[in-house]
């Protein structure tokens, strides 16, 4: 995933998310544009899939006083998360995005994250990376 390592978020996909703090680490509420997810449609049933990676990060793209920089650090997390849904909500699907909440654990030394999200059917991505401290 080229997103992975670029220095800037990749804008192919639009995202948001809410953080917020849970035991020893983050709660985040992820929204994912659903205007650019390629869903498939059979018989009033819509499906699809995304795969959202987590990736922590250090403090800044430049060595701090710590030494601290924004790569990778540690093993990504990888979750894959099915779509299917009736005519009903596929149409509160445009309007309000697709949510994904999820807990995400927290090693001493992360200071931002960035989360990855992948479309199953069109390969598309974007990314986002944010503060977590």
């Amino acid at each position: 995933m080229a997103a992975y390592d670029r220095p800037a978020d990749e804008p192919g996909i639009g995202l948001r998310v809410q953080v917020s703090p849970a035991g020893k680490g983050v709660h985040l509420v992820v929204r994912i544009d659903s205007s650019e997810l390629l869903l498939r449609e059979r018989d009033g049933t819509f499906t699809g899939s995304v795969t959202l990676l987590l990736s922590d990060r250090g403090g800044s793209d430049r060595p701090d006083a710590s030494g601290l920089l924004l790569r990778p650090l540690g093993t990504p997390s990888v979750s894959t998360f099915a779509l299917e849904m009736n005519a009903e909500q596929h149409e509160k699907m445009a309007r309000e995005g697709v949510s994904i909440a999820l807990d995400h654990p927290l090693g001493s030394e992360v200071r931002r994250v960035r989360l990855i999200v992948m479309d199953q059917n069109s390969n598309e991505t974007g990314s986002l990376t944010f503060p977590v401290r």
